[in-house]
């Protein structure tokens, strides 16, 4: 409510304020509101009454009809209506009764009564002067306002009725006069209540609320010190309290927001300030940015800070040791090369020792200028930079500077500070430069004569690489010659029966020519890794295969030196991918060595596979002569062996070591020896579990033996034709003894092109070919064979002694041997391509890992696997499929191995298949009986040797 709303709210009278505004209309409303229940409450009432008159006029109907018909069959029978009349004037009399009859069945009168002053049949003789009693009975009946009831006359057979007629016109006005009687006192009583009501509400409720209302009034105004007087202990008391509080604490936020807008105020100012410098720093270091000099900077900064400060003088002078240099001033008559000694003033000794701030009234310039300038405040600021004094500025001013701009002053001297310091450094880096500029001449000058001396090395590297080659290249290609035919000599010889001791020194020529080719690799392989051209070729590694290889290779050296060796390994040994061909070198260079230097002793080979680093590790540990300290450093070393006792008495080259530790550290591995003088050594290797391939051009190599697997290839047909090509008729004719020996026919030719046109005519099953031969060389054959449709499916094994498998590979080559060619060694891979089919294997095996590993092992034995997770997918795999041989597993979920055994011998077609075992359970007695007599052999996981079970299968197969 507005101060205009409360005065006129004040000049109402009385009763206006009594019978106006919320009051009234609180009143009226619940007037209303008691009005509508009283009439609820009457209607209610009336129909209860209205019902109540209408069950007592039918009562009394009924008493009166049951009592005439009673009386009335005497009447009857004896024809005397006298006792029926009076009967009938009877009930005339009741007020309420407007007719009665008595008829017979016949529907005749006998007696009757209407009453003629009744409204209701004064309507009805209105409209029909003729209308009998019968007539007017039967149009009263049916009408709301007329109670009409029938009495059957009865004496041992129905005899007539009596009607009776009642009107409830009379008690309904009588009804009704009560009811308005009721009703005024009702709406007396209504507004008695209602009275009260607004008196109530008034004295209770608005007037405290017209309290509140001036007390919001006086808040709006800005009043908070008056409060709301209402001790009440209602709600009203509680909100009159709660506008105190409101007032109280309104007044206290007031206080508290005059107390924030001062501090706003003085915050404003400050930041109007920080901003006034800010933005003077803005421009002052944007005048002082850029490639300048001393004086540069100088006269720019007193320029902008004239600009931005009321100043009569300004000089800015730079330290130079002991004296003061005059840089930039106002002043155009100065002279700029003044200078003023530092202790020339107290003032310039004062300044230098507190380095801070200095302002003095009526103060001379610190030097003398050609024209007097007048100011009445000097300030002086160092420039300071790391606690230096590196310059000086020197204001004059007409008024005392304000602290603003003391602030900006300090600040602008700070900047230059950082400035100077850039600028001299930038002269002494410019002074740097020159120096460098000039040595870096000198060093282009001995860079272009150590490049000439690079190319020159290169040169004599490649020099010796070509030798070394090319000398390799004349002495295998003899040697190929001297180990084949002493090889084929010694077989011929034992098959004549000659001489043993002939035999012997057969065999010994072949021994030394194998050492000599030895000594000639070991020397082409230093060559290649020194001049970066070795390559490293990944394939998976079956370990166990491999040490089998070495035992069986290294037997006769154990046996001579009279050694026994012994093989440690983990049952899950794990996945191994490296160079196969380097390992087995590494692995038998190091095993050689064991067995040459521990006689009578045990040598040790061992296997650790490190999950956690995916490492393996190759120990080789024997109980020889053992290594001094001084000595192992030259282990390693190219042509040098630990002491040369040892070679006089051992042998070697000392090149087997070298060769090791450039394979491993090719591979990314480490070796290392651990050993003690006469107690033996141990070398230990370490390699990756997974070496990455590299080819000589620094790239990895993808040219693994996938082409051995190529589908393309035509199988050789037994006592096929294999074309031997090379240029040297000895390997011709080497070759040729060997394949025939193996049931092959060969045919030969010299050249290239001679080997084009005789696999164009013969369409040979195989073709061995040379790599260096004249005019067309094996590349080029190569490439033209499988450019040729018709050729391209023909096996091509390459043969020579350059070492260059990913070429070979990538060309389209079958596989590649490397001279001297053993005779076993072109078995194994004549083999690969033969027609037979190879034999197929069901394996039954859960186990994801298991099934893999089972499933390597048979193809490393030319076996196609097929696989079945359980004993149900097994039987699936029988409807396509029949296998040579079932290797089964037990303990399978959905059908185990014995429900599949039981089920397999029950069917004619499958019952003769061999079931081989391979369970972790631990069987029973009744398991084994029920077994052993449905499957070939049982081998317990983990405990029988692959190749045993290898051995047992191809009994199965053959």
């Amino acid at each position: 409510m507005t101060l205009r709303n409360k005065n006129f709210w004040k000049k109402k009278t009385l009763y206006q304020r009594l019978f106006s505004g919320l009051g009234v209309r609180f009143a009226v409303l619940m007037g209303m509101v008691l009005v509508l229940a009283l009439l609820l409450v009457i209607w209610l009432n009336w129909q209860n009454q209205q019902q109540q008159i209408h069950d007592n006029l039918r009562d009394k109907g009924q008493l009166l009809g049951h009592f005439v018909s009673m009386i009335s069959p005497e009447a009857i029978y004896s024809y005397d209506f006298t006792l029926l009349n009076e009967f009938t004037k009877e009930i005339s009399l009741h007020k309420d009764v407007i007719y009665s009859l008595v008829v017979d069945t016949q529907g005749w009168a006998l007696t009757s009564f209407v009453d003629e002053n009744n409204p209701l049949i004064q309507s009805i003789k209105q409209t029909d002067n003729t209308a009998t009693v019968k007539t007017i009975t039967q149009k009263l009946q049916g009408r709301d306002d007329v109670i009409h009831m029938v009495f059957p006359i009865i004496d041992d057979e129905h005899l007539g009725e009596v009607w009776v007629g009642i009107s409830t016109g009379r008690s309904t006005e009588l009804l009704k006069q009560a009811a308005l009687e009721q009703l005024w006192l009702y709406l007396l009583l209504v507004l008695c209540i209602s009275t009260g009501v607004l008196l109530i509400f008034r004295f209770k409720v608005l007037n405290p609320v017209h309290d509140l209302m001036d007390a919001a009034e006086r808040v709006g105004a800005g009043h908070f010190d008056t409060p709301v007087n209402n001790r009440n202990d209602d709600e009203f008391g509680a909100l009159a309290g709660s506008f105190n509080f409101m007032m109280q604490t309104l007044q206290e936020n007031i206080n508290e927001l005059h107390n924030s807008v001062n501090e706003k105020q003085q915050a404003l100012l400050q930041a109007s300030e920080q901003n006034w410098i800010n933005e003077g720093l803005r421009l002052f270091v944007e005048s002082i940015h850029g490639d300048l000099n001393l004086k540069a900077l100088g006269q720019k900064s007193i320029e902008n800070l004239s600009q931005r400060l009321q100043v009569n003088h300004l000089n800015f002078y730079l330290s130079l040791g002991s004296d003061l240099q005059l840089l930039a001033t106002l002043d155009e008559h100065a002279d700029a090369h003044s200078y003023a000694p530092l202790d020339s003033t107290p003032l310039l000794q004062s300044l230098f020792n507190s380095k801070q701030i200095q302002c003095a009234n009526q103060q001379a310039p610190l030097l003398k200028h050609s024209r007097i300038v007048y100011y009445s405040h000097a300030c002086y600021v160092p420039i300071l930079l790391q606690d230096q004094v590196t310059g000086l500025l020197e204001f004059g001013f007409n008024l005392e500077p304000e602290m603003i701009e003391m602030d900006f002053i300090e600040h602008c001297a700070n900047h230059l500070a950082i400035s100077i310091y850039a600028i001299q450094q930038q002269e002494q880096t410019q002074q740097a430069l020159q120096v460098t500029q000039e040595k870096t001449h000198l060093l282009e000058q001995k860079g272009e004569e150590l490049r000439m001396a690079m190319l020159e090395t290169e040169r004599a590297t490649k020099a010796k690489s070509i030798f070394l080659a090319n000398m390799s290249h004349e002495l295998r290609t003899p040697l190929n010659a001297i180990l084949g035919f002493s090889e084929m000599l010694s077989e011929d010889l034992e098959d004549m029966g000659i001489d043993a001791d002939m035999v012997s020194d057969v065999n010994k020529i072949h021994h030394a020519g194998k050492n000599l080719l030895n000594l000639v690799n070991d020397v082409l392989d230093i060559s290649k890794i020194e001049s970066g051209r070795m390559d490293v070729y990944v394939e998976k590694i079956d370990l166990l295969n491999l040490l089998q290889e070495l035992i069986s290779t290294v037997s006769p050296l154990v046996q001579k030196n009279h050694c026994e060796l012994q093989l440690k390994y983990p049952d899950d040994i794990g996945e191994f991918w490296a160079d196969l061909t380097k390992v087995r070198q590494i692995l038998l260079n190091l095993l050689s060595n064991a067995i040459k230097f521990g006689e009578h002793g045990t040598v040790n080979i061992s296997i650790y596979h490190l999950p956690n680093e995916d490492t393996f590790e190759f120990h080789v540990e024997d109980e020889g002569i053992g290594i001094s300290e001084e000595q192992v450093d030259k282990l390693f070393q190219s042509f040098t062996q630990a002491d040369a006792s040892t070679t006089r008495k051992y042998g070697g080259t000392g090149l087997g070591l070298t060769i090791c530790k450039q394979f491993v550290e090719m591979m990314g591995g480490k070796i290392w020896v651990e050993t003690e003088l006469g107690k033996g050594s141990c070398f230990i290797v370490r390699l990756p579990a997974r070496v990455k391939a590299v080819s000589h051009q620094g790239q990895e190599n993808t040219h693994t033996h996938k082409a051995l697997t190529n589908k393309n290839i035509q199988p050789i047909k037994e006592h096929g034709v294999v074309l031997v090509v090379d240029d040297d008729h000895e390997i011709r004719t080497l070759l040729s003894e060997h394949l025939e020996k193996l049931g092959y026919h060969p045919v030969t030719a010299a050249s290239g092109k001679d080997a084009l046109s005789m696999v164009h005519k013969l369409k040979p099953d195989a073709i061995t070919l040379d790599v260096m031969m004249p005019e067309m060389d094996g590349w080029t054959l190569l490439s033209q064979l499988k450019a040729d449709p018709d050729l391209r499916h023909i096996p091509v094994i390459m043969v020579s002694i350059i070492e260059d498998k990913a070429k070979g590979y990538a060309l389209g080559a079958t596989d590649y041997l490397l001279k001297p060619v053993r005779r076993e060694q072109l078995a194994v891979i004549l083999k690969k391509y033969s027609a037979d089919p190879p034999a197929q294997v069901l394996l039954l095996e859960d186990d994801e890992v298991t099934r893999g590993m089972m499933v390597q092992l048979l193809e490393k034995i030319d076996c196609e696997v097929i696989t079945a997770e359980n004993g149900k997918i097994g039987l699936q795999r029988l409807q396509t499929y029949q296998p040579d041989v079932i290797l089964l597993d037990l303990m399978m979920p959905e059908m185990s191995g014995f429900e599949f055994v039981s089920l397999l011998r029950k069917h004619p077609d499958w019952h003769h298949i061999p079931v081989v075992v391979l369970t972790a359970k631990d069987l029973s007695p009744e398991e084994h009986q029920m077994l052993s007599g449905c499957t070939e052999a049982i081998y317990q996981k983990g405990d029988y040797q692959r190749l045993d079970l290898l051995a047992q299968l191809q009994s199965y197969l053959t």
